[in-house]
This record gives structure tokens, C-alpha cells and sequence, in this order.
């Protein structure tokens, strides 16, 4: 298992902001641990076959009318400015605002869905790609914070405190550097987050066009969502309350990932939660404990799940940890669920849920997976 020294300083959440299709963080999280979502018909995606049109109604979780027509890059800016205006309101200090005093971490999309390595490209190809990627994302990531920042009255600061991180586990990744950022002294706080929406046109037809999304001859497909959310970190500023660390991340490896057209072994979610086995399980930390996942509806990783359980029942006691499955309130929220599932945890926290330690486990499709913990300190 690939994973971090353990600091001998904690990292304290400060403040919280979100912008999901059931409203800012407090609003969410209250509507996911009451059961409720807000599925909406989707407007007709069109797939040209043979130069015959044909539309298809999807179901989905959208963020409108707040998002109104809004596409790509500029959706994106306006679901992170109010995830970030929320995260202002919460801040107990506005130190955090002056410049210089805090980084900025974002996670988006991979650009390329599948493994570039797998596309069947000459070396050449492969290689003048990843440089067109490399140039698309210094646009991006430029852009993305500039607009954010003009939206919430913020100046965020050069390339020296922004970062990009890419896919799924991307905001697990973006935990870590956060932690080595303020370990390090190099800014007082971080602002660390993602963005994504599987509900944007161009996603939207890409998943059709891929067969992902669930409709009457697909029924273990995904309902599509998005969200936009971001935590506040900081070593020794004013935290929320009750005080929550936010652990380093753990990160293994999937041997059969999504696209590989084989069945999951479960090996890299055991290797995340087997060490809670070392330990009898009345002295584990895990023995009382909450399972945030991102299950989608998707057979992959319903039988990933299912056999990673299988081979942990006889060490833990894992039958008896309440499930949180984001997917059943938001959907599919892509890159933005170890945000989105980070974000319920501390919420459910606050205030006052004794569920247990919050364990987050996230199945990234090119086969890396991540594990990120959180413990209330008194």
C-alpha cells in the first residue's frame, strides 16, 4: 500500500462549501442523510448513426436552474464560485483571503477517459498528445481559478500555489499535497477541492455514446449528477467545531481496472482496509466505523465491492458499518465524489452523528483506488 508518513501535526478542517443539485453543504448533507434527491428528466441527447438522428430521455441530477445553459469551463466556474462563496461564509477567520496565505488545489476530469497507453497510438502520437494535454490543462487549471476568483472577490494567486490533480482519486491526492503544503510552512491554509458534471452535453453524449448511462435496456447503468465542492484546511488557524483531522490518504492498485474488460479482484480495496485487521477488532479503530462509497449502479463495481466484503468478513466487523452512498442523492458526480462523500462526513460530524470513523473508499477506473479517514477530536 502506497501511503504517507504520518504527520506529527494534525490538519484541521476550517470551513466548508458545496454546489450540488440538493443545494450548498448544509442543505446537502441534510437531504442525503434524509433520503432525498431531486431526479430530473434530462433534455434529449442526439447520436447521429447513419445520418439518422435519434434522441434518448436519460434521468439525471442537475444543478439547475442555478446552472442555467452553462458548458464546460464556465459551468464549472459557476458551481465553484458558489462552493467557494459558501466556504467564505463558513471560514472562522478571513485570513485565509489574503493573498499569499493560502494555496488552492483542484481535481477535474482526466482529459482522456482511457489509458493513453491503450488507445493502440505510435510512441510519436502518444507523445505529442501528452504534450497537448499538458498545454490544455496549464489553459484550464489558469482560467478555471481566474474566473472563480472574479466571481468570489478573491485573488488567487500565480502557478507557485495552484494545483491541478486529475481523475478520481485526484482529490485524494490533492489531501496529501494540502498536508505536505502546510507541513512544510509553504501557506497557512489550503483550499482543496473538485469539480465535475457528468450532466454537461458534452459528457452526457460521450456516456450515451459508451453505453454507461442506465434507461429501461440498461438497468445497471449510471445516473449522471455533478457537484462542486471544497474544504478549508489549516494547521493552526481557527477550525470548525467540533476539530476534525483530516488523515493522509492511502493510496493501492486495482490489477483489472474498468476498461480492462475483466472482473475486479477487490485485491486494492483490501489492501486499503486490511490493516484495520491487524489488531483484534474490539482494539481496531475501525470496529465502529462508516463506509462513505462510491457504488454508481454499475456491475464493475457492485461485484468489486462484493468480493473485496467477501474477503474481509472473517477479520472485521464490517457487516456492522452504516453505508453511505452518495450516487442514491446525487448521482454519478465523477471526480467530484471523494469531495462530495469528504464533505458529508465532516457535515454528518458537526453535527453530532455518532456513526463511527468515517472511512471514504473511491474506485478510480484506470485502477487506482484511495482511502482517506477522519477523526473528531474533543
Amino acid at each position: 500500500m502506497n501511503q504517507p508518513d504520518t504527520p506529527s501535526q494534525h490538519v484541521y478542517l476550517s470551513a466548508l462549501g458545496a454546489c450540488t443539485p440538493l443545494g450548498d453543504s448544509v442543505s446537502s448533507a441534510a437531504a442525503f442523510r434524509a433520503g432525498i434527491n431531486r431526479l430530473e428528466t434530462l433534455e434529449d441527447v442526439g447520436v447521429d448513426d447513419d445520418d439518422v438522428e435519434e434522441a434518448q430521455s436519460y434521468s439525471g441530477y442537475t444543478c439547475q436552474p442555478f446552472t442555467g445553459k452553462l458548458e464546460g469551463l464556465a459551468r464549472y466556474i459557476r458551481m465553484g464560485s458558489a462552493a467557494i462563496n459558501e466556504l467564505k461564509a463558513q471560514a472562522p477567520s478571513p485570513d485565509w483571503q489574503i493573498s499569499g496565505n493560502t494555496a488552492y488545489i483542484c481535481t477535474l476530469a482526466n482529459v482522456l477517459e482511457k489509458p493513453l497507453n491503450e488507445l493502440g497510438l505510435t510512441p510519436e502520437m502518444e507523445e505529442e498528445i501528452s504534450s497537448e494535454i499538458h498545454s490544455e490543462e496549464n489553459h484550464y487549471i489558469k482560467h478555471l481559478f481566474s474566473g472563480i476568483g472574479a466571481e468570489c472577490g478573491l485573488t488567487i494567486p500565480d502557478a507557485q500555489q495552484r494545483y491541478l490533480f486529475r481523475g478520481s482519486v485526484g482529490f485524494f491526492k490533492g489531501i496529501n499535497k494540502a498536508i505536505e503544503l502546510l507541513h512544510n510552512q509553504h501557506c497557512q491554509y489550503v483550499v482543496v477541492g473538485a469539480i465535475d458534471s457528468l450532466v454537461d452535453p458534452a459528457k452526457l453524449e460521450m456516456l450515451e455514446t459508451d453505453g454507461r448511462l442506465k434507461d429501461a435496456s440498461n438497468p445497471t447503468g449510471i445516473i449522471p449528477g455533478e457537484a462542486a465542492c471544497f474544504l478549508l484546511l489549516t494547521l493552526n488557524g481557527l477550525t470548525s467545531e467540533p476539530k476534525i483531522v483530516i488523515n493522509p490518504a492511502h493510496f493501492s492498485q486495482e490489477s483489472h481496472h474498468y476498461f480492462s474488460g475483466e472482473p475486479a479482484t477487490g485485491e486494492g480495496l483490501k489492501t486499503l482496509l486490511a490493516p484495520a485487521m491487524a489488531d483484534p477488532p474490539e482494539n481496531s479503530p475501525f470496529a465502529q466505523a462508516s463506509l462513505y462509497h462510491d457504488l454508481n449502479g454499475e456491475t464493475y463495481r457492485a461485484y468489486e465491492w462484493g468480493i473485496t466484503e467477501v474477503m474481509l468478513k472473517q477479520g472485521m466487523p464490517i457487516e456492522s458499518w452504516p453505508r453511505h452512498l452518495p450516487a442514491e442523492s446525487f448521482g454519478e458526480t465523477g471526480v467530484a465524489y471523494g469531495a462530495l462523500a469528504t464533505l458529508l462526513a465532516c457535515r454528518a460530524i458537526i453535527r453530532g452523528y455518532n456513526w463511527g470513523q468515517p472511512l471514504i473508499l473511491c474506485s478510480d477506473n484506470l485502477g487506482e483506488r484511495a482511502l482517506l479517514t477522519l477523526k473528531s477530536v474533543n
